[in-house]
């Protein structure tokens, strides 16, 4: 950019030389004089470009490793750490001596129902015991009601279809001679 710089500025004054600087008309010189000024502006002005980017270069040797440093002092003790997870589980141990009995615990709570046990042998018939109260009924012709918590109960029929007819019986034995009506009349009177 400097060169091209340094080229126009050299060109401008090679313009400027050839005017000369006492013509014999001045207003004629200065009118050239600002002619050559105006092209000089409105020439476009060449703006600087970036050039292409040039190869990578190879990557150099790697250096020789160095000597190793003194070990340094040992640190302060730092604080504790998380507690870690739970080991396994060790063997089992032998069995100890048995320890000396405890205090009784309290009452444990009342286990669950057993199984019902086989039906036993019957007892002996108890003594029949006396007749209850007689519960409160109505009797309408041949039927009967009882009262229950709930009012009265339906009317139950007490009795039976008409059975079958049974068999004739054997004849009986005579029986003693009667007596006319006279007769009887006459032994009302002598029994007075």
């Amino acid at each position: 950019m400097t060169a091209i710089y340094l080229r126009k500025k050299e060109t401008t004054l090679q313009r400027f030389s050839k005017v000369n600087l006492h013509p014999a008309d001045p207003i004629e010189a200065l009118a050239s004089l600002v002619a050559k000024a105006n092209d000089l502006l409105n020439r476009p002005v060449i703006q600087p470009q970036d050039g292409a980017e040039g190869r990578a270069g190879l990557d150099g040797k790697d250096g020789r490793d160095g000597v190793d440093g003194k070990d340094g002092k040992d640190g302060e003790r730092g604080a504790v750490g998380p507690k870690g997870d739970p080991g396994e589980r060790g063997p089992r141990g032998e069995i100890g001596l048995q320890g000396p009995a405890g205090d009784i615990g309290p009452q444990g709570l009342p286990g669950l129902d057993g199984k019902v046990g086989a039906r036993g042998i019957p007892g002996v018939k108890g003594e029949a015991g006396p007749v209850g109260p007689m519960p409160k009924h109505e009797i309408k012709d041949t039927k009967i009601r009882f009262e229950t918590p709930d009012g009265w109960g339906p009317w139950i029929e007490t009795q039976g279809r008409q059975g079958i007819g049974g068999f004739n019986g054997a004849a009986g034995a005579a029986g003693a001679a009667g007596q006319s009506a006279h007769q009887a009349i006459l032994d009302g009177s002598s029994s007075e």
